[in-house]
């Protein structure tokens, strides 16, 4: 189960085999717990980051992405409502009681089905040290965007209990 990060800097081939550029960030589907697509940052004199849907993928490999025959990428402007991996990144997730779980530090993926399937969380530097980062998978999650934050919450209703921060937020 690969974490969003792993997936940036793999190079973006065609299925001809040529370098269309390496990826970027990959594209989010919050309110259905998906990857939309990616943004590939194109390997030309002038880079421009371009949106590659995720259908267009035929294999992802260790450090290389492969398109199907009729892939394209397209202009960044298709990509409304929807939200980038580096910009969940550092939220701060609470339970509904106002309980702090922590800082999103990155997303678990499913590859190649693009479902999201857990964030994981850090406590700060101390907390991640002494304890190591946690771990929310994305069936328990109810997720609201409220001022700028995540608050959490177990689908049944209750506060959750897989990563607690503590009271270290270093």
């Amino acid at each position: 189960m690969p974490k969003g990060r792993e997936l940036k800097g793999r190079k973006v081939l065609a299925a001809d085999g040529r370098l269309l550029g390496s990826v970027a960030d990959v594209v989010l589907n919050i309110s259905k717990g998906c990857i939309c697509g990616l943004l590939v940052e194109t390997d030309a004199v002038l880079p421009r980051l371009r949106y590659l849907p995720l259908s267009a993928v035929d294999a992802w490999e260790k450090d290389i992405v492969r398109l199907r025959e009729d892939a394209a990428l397209c202009k960044t402007e298709k990509l409304q409502e929807r939200q980038t991996r580096g910009g969940m990144l550092g939220l701060l997730v609470r339970s509904a009681e106002g309980t702090q779980q922590g800082k999103v530090a990155d997303l678990f993926l499913d590859l190649p089905s693009g479902r999201l399937s857990g964030l994981e969380l850090s406590g700060g530097f101390w907390h991640d040290l002494q304890h190591g980062r946690g771990f929310l998978p994305w069936e328990r999650l109810v997720l609201q965007e409220v001022a700028g934050e995540l608050t959490l919450m177990e689908k049944d209703g209750r506060e959750g209990e897989a990563f607690d921060a503590g009271e270290d937020k270093g």
